[in-house]
């Protein structure tokens, strides 16, 4: 199974769990998210999950012998990753600042990571905002003292996904931390899978037998 960096993505988000779902979804669509975090650690640590959570597991296909298809004759396993902009530290000395803090629309298929307060004003016309705030347990409306944000998710993106309550559930009545990251990663595994089956599906009526599974991680290559 394709971890998701490292085992970090309860720990790293424990204080705006139900915030999640929407980061997926965010990431799915290839929006572009600035994380606002009180030390670069935490910071790098969730850009970088957030880059990795809608990986689904290591697809391995297996073609049948065929004459249409007669070197696929073991197994292939392909893994469909992000291919965004990703910057885990993002500061002012960064060669690209000017370009992010201009008062338009962000690029898309881009994660920041900033610890720098200033960046709340200069980044206030990026769409999605996630602040980590504080890492004493606090509630999601809370103001932090280091960033002047509300802690949690700072958008006015409607998202299709809800937290799921049952697994909000679970991870609340587990103790042990690495259990409460398997719960996650398997979530959100399954979740992405569920998102790539019709596609899939689509693609098997498209392209001849044999040839669809190919073409078709190779487009989810590109659009994710």
């Amino acid at each position: 199974m394709v971890r998701i960096q490292d085992d970090k993505l309860h720990r790293t988000f424990r204080e705006i769990l139900p915030s999640l779902w929407l980061c997926w979804e965010l990431v799915l669509l290839g929006e572009p998210v600035a994380v606002f975090s009180p030390s670069p650690t935490q910071g790098s640590d969730a850009v970088l999950a957030l880059s990795t959570i809608i990986l689904p597991v290591s697809f391995h296909l297996i073609f049948s012998k065929r004459k249409t298809v007669p070197w696929a004759d073991a197994p292939i396993s392909l893994q469909i990753q992000y291919s965004g902009d990703v910057r885990p530290y993002f500061t002012v000395q960064d060669s690209d600042y000017k370009e992010f803090t201009t008062k338009t629309k962000p690029a898309s298929n881009v994660i920041i990571g900033v610890t720098n307060p200033y960046f709340v004003k200069a980044l206030e016309h990026w769409p999605h905002m996630i602040s980590l705030g504080s890492t004493k347990k606090s509630s999601p409306s809370k103001r932090t003292s280091s960033l002047d944000i509300p802690q949690g998710a700072n958008t006015k993106y409607d998202p299709y996904m809800r937290p799921d309550k049952k697994i909000l559930k679970k991870l609340d009545e587990t103790a042990d931390v690495a259990s409460c990251e398997e719960i996650l990663e398997q979530h959100f595994v399954e979740l992405t899978q569920s998102f790539l089956l019709p596609l899939e599906r689509y693609f098997q009526m498209l392209v001849p037998s044999g040839r669809s599974a190919i073409c078709f991680f190779i487009f989810l290559s590109r659009f994710l």
